[in-house]
């Protein structure tokens, strides 16, 4: 629409056929295997491809303990078959997130930011929703996940997963930020912060609106997530 041409023209334009190259390097892929706590494990996913899924996620990873801890790593093995594939990283301190990024980026497709995690451990630990609340910490974190992927694997994307604001333009500019920062395609999930997870969820049916807001505002990838069954 007229109104979103001079948002996007100030994006960065090199980086944005960037993202969408990458994109079709994986192949279009139309249905995501969404991160799941305790679910999104290997025979999961490949269970799940085997049923139509074309992109997939791990669930999401700690970022401090992927980059301090071989044991730790050794619970998230890889396998060839097992791609395209998304590795998920939650997080809020942008060394730890960068160190992860860059052990993991050589094995996968794309490695993405939790910034959406509504849960009281995201809460303590300042990580995924509670990021939206620190824009220029989040920035940050973006940046460095960004630069530690692109110099690990440079056909790797840098993704994130965000919620949504109850005002949609408080959306819009996060999202525009994290483009600029180094984001090359976008997971919405539309429902906000206090609408939470897990069995709350069906409380509150997402809201496909606020999702296609951002899509219509930013010049790169971006997945809805929310309502599917």
């Amino acid at each position: 629409e007229p109104e979103q041409a001079p948002a996007q023209e100030a994006f960065p334009r090199e980086h944005v056929e960037e993202s969408w190259r990458w994109f079709e390097s994986v192949g279009k892929p139309r249905f995501w295997l969404a991160p799941m706590v305790g679910l999104s494990e290997c025979s999961f996913r490949m269970l799940c491809r085997k049923y139509g899924a074309k992109m997939c996620h791990t669930e999401m990873i700690d970022a401090a303990g992927y980059a301090r801890s071989e044991n730790y790593r050794k619970q998230f093995p890889f396998h060839a078959e097992d791609r395209p594939l998304i590795v998920q990283l939650g997080g809020s301190n942008p060394d730890d997130i960068a160190a992860a990024a860059a052990l993991a980026a050589p094995f996968c497709d794309g490695v993405e930011l939790n910034i959406g995690c509504p849960q009281r451990c995201a809460r303590k630990g300042g990580y995924g929703a509670y990021l939206m609340d620190r824009p220029e910490l989040l920035e940050r974190c973006v940046r460095a996940l960004s630069q530690a992927v692109r110099a690990a694997n440079p056909a790797a994307a840098c993704l994130c997963k965000i919620r949504c604001f109850d005002e949609p333009h408080r959306t819009v500019s996060l999202a525009a930020m994290l483009v600029r920062a180094g984001c090359h395609c976008f997971t919405v999930h539309g429902r906000t912060r206090v609408q939470g997870g897990g069995k709350r969820t069906g409380r509150w049916p997402a809201n496909w609106d606020w999702v296609r807001e951002v899509k219509q505002a930013v010049p790169i990838p971006v997945v809805s997530n929310g309502n599917i069954r």
